[in-house]
């Protein structure tokens, strides 16, 4: 019966054939469907990064494609890229959707090469959140407000230390505990960033965006003011320089009363821009010794006459050959705040972290001075502000854009305090 079914058939083929060469033209249609998916999904996300920390396991917000493009991308790939913007993102493991809605919406911008960012456990003591006590975050607050030993601090550092976690304010927060841990947090990032390039090879983006995990930044509107068309590029007066120039520039500046002290410092939830040119400065190893093979006094003898005065106790972390980013992150993260019963003048570390972005960045150089012709004479004016956006008497520009206060409208440059679904809605 088979045998006849076949015969008249003729030249057809079989109908289990048929089925089979169906089902195989379907699989490979299939196929090559994600493939070409596969390929238009890692050209959407441009090689965006997670890059671990140096434990290993600090990546909160990473996903299947973070996984996938945990690489570095070579010079040539960055050459054809054009404006290259890194992200640091200060976080928590109690937050994560706020990392990974950064990471949905603006940093999936073409511009954004890698998106690092910073949790718990890139801390230098990985367990203080849980090992921290109430009673030694008031002791904390009491060594550094009480300004000991007196004799042997500065005008400046003695003024930031004294607004530096005030205990009424500190008990009324959420979680002091985490809020004290997490001020050391942003400069393990910033050396996390570093070592990145240091070990990948990768040239240094045009911009590092250093922010919180609740920034959102509007990236079509950064590429467009930074990378060489906007309303910032033609106004040379008044406009940063290009990104080959060290240029530090804070999304909202905070400025201190003139008449008591001189001094500025990125809000760091409005986000701080640094330069290539910046970055160079902050990596460029310091020799203040003169019989040092490398010392050049031309390159290095700003640096080494303002380590010399010592502003914030940090000369004793210095050795030579250190960068300024080595010398930052040694004053900031070697002292360990759950052993604040044995801190000492050389040994301490009392200072928000937007303030020692600002100590570091101003005194030391890192940016080119203001043009603002009122601080032509403040030689430690070096953090720009963006679009005049400061806070002194009170907030104006995109000092104003917080979801929680003032509110952000659609299409602001820079919004604090966003929301997952503020940013979702406005990337839209």
């Amino acid at each position: 019966m088979v045998a006849a079914r076949t015969r008249r058939t003729g030249n057809r083929r079989p109908r289990t054939t048929t089925v089979s060469l169906r089902r195989a033209s379907l699989l490979i249609q299939t196929i090559a469907a994600l493939f070409f998916a596969a390929v238009f999904h890692a050209n959407h996300w441009h090689d965006l990064q997670f890059a671990p920390g140096d434990q290993g396991n600090s990546t909160v917000a990473v996903s299947t494609i973070g996984k996938a493009t945990d690489r570095a991308v070579g010079a040539s790939a960055m050459e054809e890229r054009g404006f290259t913007v890194d992200i640091l993102s200060v976080g928590s493991v109690t937050r994560q959707e706020l990392l990974n809605a950064q990471r949905r919406t603006f940093a999936s911008h073409a511009s954004v090469r890698n998106f690092f960012n910073v949790t718990e456990r890139d801390d230098p003591d990985p367990d203080c959140h849980e090992k921290l006590t109430m009673s030694q975050t008031l002791e904390i607050s009491n060594y550094c407000r009480n300004q000991r030993p007196v004799t042997l601090v500065g005008e400046t550092y003695r003024y930031i230390r004294g607004l530096y976690a005030r205990w009424p304010w500190l008990e009324k927060k959420a979680n002091p505990v985490g809020w004290m841990c997490a001020q050391q947090r942003p400069h393990a990032g910033m050396m996390k960033v570093h070592n990145h390039y240091k070990t990948s090879g990768q040239n240094l983006p045009d911009y590092l965006l250093v922010m919180d995990d609740d920034t959102y930044i509007n990236m079509k509107t950064f590429e467009r003011e930074f990378g060489g068309s906007g309303d910032l590029r033609p106004r040379r007066d008044l406009s940063p320089p290009a990104e080959s120039e060290p240029l530090v520039m804070a999304g909202c500046l905070v400025r201190q009363p003139v008449r008591q002290l001189n001094f500025t410092f990125p809000f760091g939830g409005f986000g701080t821009f640094i330069s290539r040119g910046a970055l160079q400065e902050l990596y460029r190893p310091i020799f203040c010794d003169p019989t040092a093979p490398d010392y050049r006094q031309a390159l290095h003898e700003d640096k080494c006459r303002q380590l010399d005065r010592d502003v914030v106790k940090e000369k004793h972390h210095f050795k030579d050959g250190m960068s300024i980013m080595e010398l930052m992150h040694s004053y900031v993260t070697l002292p360990r705040y759950t052993d604040v019963r044995n801190w000492d003048v050389d040994n301490h570390y009392c200072l928000h972290s937007d303030h020692a972005f600002g100590v570091f960045l101003n005194f030391y150089n890192i940016s080119q001075h203001v043009k603002d012709p009122w601080y032509r004479n403040v030689p430690q004016a070096r953090v720009w502000s963006y679009k005049d956006s400061e806070i002194y008497a009170k907030p104006r520009g995109v000092c104003k854009n917080s979801l929680t206060e003032l509110g952000c409208e659609a299409g602001v440059e820079v919004c604090h305090y966003a929301t997952p679904q503020w940013m979702e809605f406005e990337t839209k």
